[in-house]
């Protein structure tokens, strides 16, 4: 089975290196990534669009959805929760430590084995309920990480940190 995978569009959190699960739109260039990544999915041939329910994946899904393919919203796909970490600057976080499937510090938030797992839990329900579909899922930067360790598996030293997606951008799976 065949899926996408799109990270949101640029926040100001994100355009700032604020890390966090924070209830914020897209900005205006997270608009024109938007609308750039929309002409590369109109041509997908999509069957369903299945969304975090996080008010910038929402507009996500609004603006890429151009051939107004069916939308489901899942609370699965919501971004990692950063806890006391919650809008902190990434310039004061140890990025590899942060991002690690098995760190040593940063033990405050939803681990990175935790978001592994809800994506490991979401690929069996979409493959039981949708296994003749092509689908795009419409989440967020840790999530997208969690895709990669379903699909790829774990790196060795559970370095995530350079695996996630840039805002907007798009990556196939098999699954």
């Amino acid at each position: 089975m065949k899926i996408y995978v799109i990270r949101h569009a640029e926040t100001d959190s994100n355009k700032n290196g604020i890390a966090g699960d924070i209830e914020e739109d897209i900005n205006e260039s997270g608009v024109q990534q938007c609308l750039r990544a929309r002409e590369k999915i109109k041509n997908l041939d999509l069957d369903l669009i299945i969304s975090s329910p996080a008010k910038r994946t929402k507009h996500v899904t609004e603006i890429i959805n151009v051939n107004n393919i069916p939308v489901i919203y899942d609370e699965r796909l919501i971004e990692r929760k950063l806890g006391i970490y919650e809008n902190f600057e990434y310039k004061d976080i140890d990025r590899l430590d942060f991002w690690n499937y098995y760190p040593k510090k940063y033990l405050e938030l939803e681990s990175m084995k935790s978001v592994c797992n809800r994506v490991s839990d979401f690929i069996k329900d979409v493959k039981n309920r949708y296994a003749d579909k092509k689908i795009l899922i419409v989440t967020h930067g840790g999530v997208t990480r969690g895709f990669y360790c379903c699909c790829y598996g774990i790196p060795e030293d559970g370095n995530l940190a350079d695996i996630g997606q840039k805002n907007c951008e798009l990556k196939e799976y098999e699954i």
